[in-house]
C-alpha cells in the first residue's frame, strides 16, 4: 500500500468512527435531551469536515502510525477539542434548537477515544507481526561503549518496534573501571 493509499484508508477509517461515536451518542442521549436527527446530522458533518481540515493542518493524517506515541495522541485530541469549541459557538450562534453541549461533548470523547484506540491498535498489531517475523531470527548483539551513547544505543532497540532481530548481550569498553559492571542489566 502506498502512502496516499494509507493516508486515504486512515481518514476513511477515522470518518466511520466519528459517524459511529455520533450514531451512539444519538441514541444513547436522546431519551434524556431529546436531540434531534437533524442536529445529529448536522454536527456529525461539522465534525467530520471541521476533523478533515484541522487534521490535515495539524499533520494528523501524515504520521507514521505505527509509531504512534503520546504526542500523536495529544494532536488528535486537539485536533477534536477545537472541533468540539467550533461546533459549540456555530451552534450558538446560528440559534439551532434542541442541541445539547452534552451531546456535543459525548461525541467529542468518544471520537478522542475510538480514533486514539485505532492508532494505538495499529500499532500494537504492527509490532506483533514484526517481533512474529523476527523471532526466529535473533541475532546476539554486543555494543561497543558502555557509556551514555551505549546506554542510548540498547534503549534503541530494545524499545523499537522493528528491531532488525537484534538482541544486546553486553556491552565492550576500554575503560577498566567499567569491567564487570552492569549497565541496562546487561554486562560489560
Amino acid at each position: 500500500m502506498n502512502r496516499r493509499q494509507k493516508i486515504l484508508t486512515i481518514l476513511l477509517i477515522d470518518t466511520l468512527l466519528i459517524m459511529f461515536s455520533n450514531i451512539f451518542s444519538f441514541f444513547f442521549m436522546s431519551p434524556y435531551i431529546g436531540v434531534t436527527s437533524r442536529i445529529g446530522v448536522i454536527a456529525a458533518a461539522i465534525q467530520i469536515i471541521g476533523y478533515w481540515f484541522i487534521g490535515y493542518h495539524m499533520n494528523i493524517f501524515s504520521r507514521i502510525n505505527r509509531y504512534s506515541n503520546l504526542r500523536e495522541i495529544m494532536w488528535i485530541s486537539i485536533a477534536f477539542l477545537i472541533v468540539f469549541f467550533i461546533e459549540s459557538a456555530l451552534f450558538w450562534r446560528f440559534g439551532e434548537g434542541g442541541y445539547s453541549e452534552r451531546y456535543l461533548l459525548l461525541t467529542t470523547l468518544l471520537n478522542v477515544m475510538l480514533v486514539v484506540a485505532s492508532r494505538i491498535g495499529w500499532r500494537i498489531y504492527i509490532e506483533w507481526l514484526v517481533k512474529r517475523d523476527k523471532a526466529a531470527e535473533v541475532k546476539n548483539t554486543l555494543i561497543v561503549g558502555a557509556g551514555s551513547a551505549g546506554r542510548l544505543l540498547v534503549n534503541s532497540i530494545n524499545n523499537a518496534s522493528s528491531n532488525m532481530g537484534l538482541r544486546v548481550i553486553g556491552f565492550v569498553d576500554d575503560d577498566p573501571n567499567k569491567v564487570k559492571t552492569y549497565l541496562e542489566g546487561k554486562k560489560s
